[in-house]
């Protein structure tokens, strides 16, 4: 499909070489959202350390499951996160921060430290969560049968509208598009230092989406732009009633074939028998 000498993009743009082509817009976006501060990558290596320490041994895999039914939890396991599946972060860290507390009473018994770091990110792990879920409802919309050009172009030009918004107001202090770091902050002040953080990762987000999708959210139509010309061109006061389009004049200015003049030349029979 993409291969760069016999894959079909390769042949389409020897045909159309001005061809727009977008290699697959879910993992440039899953690239962008992996593209973390150096304190937000370390606080969600924890969660990964975290659950792969439940999840990777089956006894503690019971043992956590038993305690998510002691605490009446609304889920009893949690997911374990992966590099393949794009929504796995978002799914993973939704779930993760919905049980922090049971997470935290499982480790205080068996791995103290790994439990202090948790309690010591919970802010972070908040903030990811929510931002990880908007990540996936974006991503969700660019999938499907009836999605096209358009489609992500408005979806991913609206998701870079809404992180202007998102930062201004977590510079604000107004969380209530981030449910979780919002639920967080009525039980103890999120702090401005906390804040700023989020607020530089999601400008860089932001930029690096930009920069990723240039030429999809500022390209260059030039046959349209050509069509509009060519219409100026066939229009004229005394012409202007004319239907352009039913005449094919407009299709001949557009068209970049080239006719074979002596062909056509050869094949046409100058004095036709009778």
């Amino acid at each position: 499909m993409i291969g760069r000498h016999r894959g079909f993009i390769s042949f389409l743009k020897k045909a159309v070489p001005g061809v727009l082509t977008v290699h697959c817009v879910i993992h440039k976006q899953h690239l962008v959202a992996k593209n973390l501060s150096g304190r937000l990558y370390k606080s969600m290596n924890t969660v990964i350390t975290a659950v792969n320490k439940i999840k990777a041994h089956s006894l503690n895999s019971r043992l956590f499951r038993q305690l998510c039914i002691d605490n009446d939890e609304e889920f009893e396991r949690l997911l374990l996160h992966t590099e393949v599946r794009w929504l796995s972060n978002g799914n993973c860290l939704k779930r993760f921060y919905s049980l922090f507390d049971t997470v935290v009473e499982f480790f205080q018994d068996s791995n103290t430290g790994l439990c202090d770091d948790l309690k010591n990110i919970k802010d972070d792990i908040a903030y990811l969560s929510d931002i990880f879920t908007k990540f996936n409802e974006v991503n969700l919309e660019l999938q499907g049968n009836d999605v096209n050009l358009i489609k992500v172009k408005s979806a991913i030009s609206t998701f870079l509208s809404k992180c202007k918004l998102f930062k201004r107001n977590l510079a604000r202090h107004e969380l209530y598009q981030f449910p979780s770091l919002c639920e967080l902050d009525k039980e103890k002040s999120i702090s401005d230092d906390d804040l700023q953080v989020y607020c530089a990762h999601v400008e860089e987000l932001q930029r690096d989406m930009s920069e990723r999708f240039q030429d999809l959210l500022f390209a260059k139509n030039t046959r349209l732009e050509r069509g509009f010309s060519a219409v100026a061109l066939l229009l004229s006061k005394q012409r202007n009633r004319l239907r352009i389009t039913e005449r094919g004049d407009l299709r001949l200015l557009l068209s970049e074939l080239q006719p074979d003049v002596e062909k056509l030349i050869s094949l046409h029979q100058v004095q036709p028998s009778h």
